[in-house]
């Protein structure tokens, strides 16, 4: 989601800016932590670093894309809970992550 836009550039605005630069973006989240990264020649320091501030710092989550994602999140949780092995891990790793009862 942080690579759809910021304040200042569209997502392909983004996109773009790194592949001048020669350079990966990427940004992913889990449950208990959030990562944003980027890769490139030395020489091109200064301008992936001024590409990850502002992906950090001046998101923009446009509604569709909101939806989006939320749309595609529910249909992995409907297959998750049709695996049997999906369900006997989350069961399994419960009492770890919560706690027993």
């Amino acid at each position: 989601m942080l690579q759809q836009g910021t304040t200042t550039r569209s997502a392909l605005q983004i996109a773009d800016r790194a592949a001048d630069l020669g350079a990966t973006l990427g940004s992913r989240a889990s449950t208990d932590n959030s990562v944003i990264s980027t890769r490139s020649l030395s020489a091109q320091f200064p301008g992936r670093t001024e590409l990850l501030a502002d992906v950090a710092l001046h998101p923009v989550f446009p509604p569709a894309e909101i939806e989006r994602v939320r749309s595609e999140r529910l249909a992995s949780l409907v297959q998750e809970k049709d695996d049997p092995n999906a369900t006997q891990c989350w069961v399994r790793n419960l009492p770890a992550l919560y706690g027993r009862t």
